[in-house]
Formats: C-alpha cells, sequence, structure tokens
C-alpha cells in the first residue's frame, strides 16, 4: 500500500492507516517533511511523528532523498506558469 502527502495527515489519521495492516502486507508512506500544508493545533504531523517514534523499529526503514535525487518533469515549469500571479 503506497500513501502518499503522509506530511499533511495529523498523527491520529497515519495512526489510523499504520494500524489496520493486514498479513502480508507493506506500507510505502511518502511525504516530504518541510511541505506539510496544514497545522496541527501544534503538533507535528504523521510523518514527522512516525519517523521519529519508529527510529529504534527495525521493521521500519526509511530513506531520505536529497536535492540532487528530485527530478521534476520538464512540463511541471510550463504549468507552473498557468499558477503564477500577474504582476501589477
Amino acid at each position: 500500500v503506497i500513501i502518499d502527502e503522509c506530511q499533511n495527515m495529523s498523527i491520529h489519521e497515519l495512526k489510523t492507516i499504520i494500524t489496520r495492516i493486514g498479513h502480508g502486507s507493506k506500507y510505502i508512506l511518502l511525504g516530504d517533511t518541510d511541505q506539510s500544508d496544514k497545522k496541527f493545533n501544534g503538533e507535528e504531523n504523521g510523518l514527522t511523528d512516525a519517523l521519529k517514534r519508529f527510529e529504534p523499529f527495525a521493521k521500519f526503514g526509511k530513506f531520505k532523498f536529497g536535492p540532487e535525487d528530485s527530478v521534476r518533469n520538464p512540463i511541471i515549469n510550463e504549468i507552473m506558469k498557468y499558477y503564477e500571479v500577474p504582476k501589477k
């Protein structure tokens, strides 16, 4: 199961999802902890919390991409032009 945008989930929301894993299943949690769109009453987002909480748990692996790993499709630059705010 691939769960994207986990940085926009609360701790409770992420806990709800990951505590329902079935036998023989694996979860892949995706997200950028620096790009959370939500504030959770002073709490961290669910992904940041999970990364800290499960640090010592051997069955919970993590991989952090660096800036050199992120390659956006060139069409995104064209798409973003349509979202730019016109200058006055």
